[in-house]
């Protein structure tokens, strides 16, 4: 066997970069390639429906094999919650933006504004395949509840007084996301357009909070 000099401080650094920028590019084309499958996949759910939204199909059409597909996503359901999540990503920085003390009436009008972007950037049939989602449903309700984004500024409404102290808190968010639910499920089954949805949403989140509302904050709402 030869025998082998000792590598340099300088070669042994450079084989580490090397290695180090392999890895980054399998990263990239990781990334690149998880973007490109749900992007076609949105497409794919937008024209023919969940149904048809196969995983060797969906490789064809992104130009990469099936074993890179399932190391990615392990099943089809995943693929849908990750469009999921890739909507409600977009629509943080718009939540977080918000005032923490809005009026009710404000509340009320910010959360059907809210729901109205996230249906704008998400189809009917992508919705469906979302509420359908047998594969995991609880996984879904639990990471995204309608009201988790609404339950601060509810807290902020009962310490300003527009809200009783005795105001259920859990119960006024459990309208709201059965609200949101019921409306966005009919918009999506085409039973209703989108702008009978909103005002289903409206009416009924005016409604629960009018329930609980102090004078100050019934005056809020009818403003």
């Amino acid at each position: 066997m030869p025998f082998e000099e000792p590598k340099s401080l300088l070669e042994i650094a450079i084989a580490v970069l090397a290695r180090l920028n392999h890895m980054d590019g399998r990263r990239a084309r990781r990334v690149v390639n998880r973007q490109n499958i749900l992007s076609v996949a949105r497409i794919m759910i937008d024209t023919d429906g969940v149904e048809k939204l196969s995983m060797r199909a969906l490789a064809e059409k992104v130009g990469v094999s099936v074993a890179t597909l399932y190391n990615l996503f392990e099943t089809r359901e995943a693929i849908v919650r990750a469009a999921l999540d890739q909507v409600l990503a977009d629509i943080k920085p718009i939540v977080g933006s918000l005032e923490p003390t809005m009026t009710l009436g404000q509340i009320c009008q910010s959360a059907v504004s809210i729901s109205d972007i996230v249906f704008q950037a998400m189809s009917p049939s992508l919705l469906l395949a979302v509420m359908n989602d047998a594969a995991n449903p609880r996984e879904f309700f639990v990471e995204h509840h309608a009201s988790d984004g609404i339950a601060p500024f509810l807290k902020q409404a009962q310490l300003d007084g527009e809200l009783s102290q005795t105001a259920d808190l859990a119960e006024i968010s459990s309208t709201f996301e059965a609200v949101v639910y019921s409306a966005s499920r009919f918009w999506a089954m085409e039973l209703i357009n989108a702008e009978e949805r909103n005002q289903r949403i409206h009416t009924g989140l005016k409604l629960a909070l009018l329930a609980y509302a102090t004078p100050r904050g019934r005056t809020s709402l009818t403003d």
